[in-house]
């Protein structure tokens, strides 16, 4: 589990890489290293600026992780459910409330909770390869929103700004 997301710090820019193969599927153990790192970027005066972006070629992140969620059965599974849910909101709140503002740069397909995963930074950059899919489908996993976005501004002292096709 090691490694999942990687922070590296040059020229005050923290480019947060999700890094977890094939696909970067969001389990708990990858939640819980993002949160690390979002909190080491937050923390650190020295970064003025963080770009989050994925060392997968396949995608930039295919949503919730099926195996782990369908390993969940038995008693403990909506308490390990409830965890899991509870991990991924301080992830998207540590986003929102990060200090710096934040890139998302996407490229390939942002499957599920990925689609506000990436809809949280103040800005997102998209390639022509970028496909946000929210699926009407419920894995034991949730969403808040299911948004489409090309590339959205917001810094942490001004609100959104859109532009969307």
């Amino acid at each position: 589990m090691s490694g999942q997301v990687r922070v590296e710090i040059a020229d005050r820019v923290a480019t947060v890489t999700l890094d977890r193969p094939p696909v970067n599927a969001l389990s708990s153990g990858f939640y819980t290293q993002l949160s690390a790192a979002l909190e080491r970027v937050g923390a650190d005066p020295q970064v003025s600026v963080m770009v989050l972006t994925s060392a997968s070629a396949r995608a930039f992140c295919a949503g919730a992780d099926v195996a782990e969620l369908s390993k969940l059965a038995g008693a403990d599974a909506e308490d390990a459910d409830a965890r899991r849910q509870e991990l991924a909101r301080r992830v998207f709140g540590q986003l929102l409330d990060l200090p710096q503002p934040s890139i998302a740069v996407v490229d390939g397909p942002a499957i599920g909770a990925t689609v506000e995963l990436v809809a949280e930074p103040s800005g997102q950059a998209a390639s022509t390869t970028a496909t946000p899919a929210a699926s009407a489908i419920r894995l034991r996993a949730s969403t808040s929103s299911a948004v489409r976005v090309v590339a959205s501004i917001r810094t942490p002292s001004t609100s959104r700004c859109r532009f969307a096709s």
